[in-house]
């Protein structure tokens, strides 16, 4: 819902629709929304009536990663044991447009190859194997704890 609140803010027409998908994060992607009605992500990895009501009413393309950029992930339902993701290390900045770190050329080379423009930065200690995590983990949440008063 709060999700749906900041959507709302920024455009009233928009018709959020929360749903329970498969995989992680409720069936999105790190890199899902990449403009306005594209996202790369393995369809599998959304709630197959809402896929096609996407399809169907907002003309929606999914770029499907291929295997071998794709993080492999468990959805958590026996039918779909294993689907693939794409690469979960970085931000989208604007439509088309993604913060990566450095050191993933196979990655690199296929998002500018569906023209996704591809900001590289260097970013050892934010990032595996240094940290347990992305770039996207540092501004995935929305809600946050409050300031600490004091340090």
């Amino acid at each position: 819902m709060q999700f749906a609140r900041i959507v709302k803010l920024q455009d009233p027409e928009v018709d959020v629709r929360i749903c329970p998908g498969y995989g992680t994060s409720l069936g999105t992607s790190h890199y899902s929304l990449i403009d306005r009605h594209t996202s790369v992500q393995d369809p599998q990895t959304v709630d197959p009536y809402l896929r096609t009501w996407m399809e169907a009413e907002m003309n929606w393309e999914f770029i499907n990663p291929p295997y071998d950029v794709s993080v492999k992930v468990h959805t958590g339902d026996p039918r779909i044991p294993l689907v693939k993701r794409a690469p979960n290390t970085g931000v989208v900045l604007e439509p088309r447009k993604i913060l990566v770190p450095t050191g993933n050329p196979k990655a690199t080379k296929w998002f500018e190859s569906i023209g996704v423009e591809v900001v590289e930065v260097d970013v050892p200690t934010l990032v595996r194997p240094r940290n347990s995590g992305s770039i996207k983990c540092t501004c995935g949440g929305i809600l946050r704890d409050p300031e600490p008063k004091s340090y």
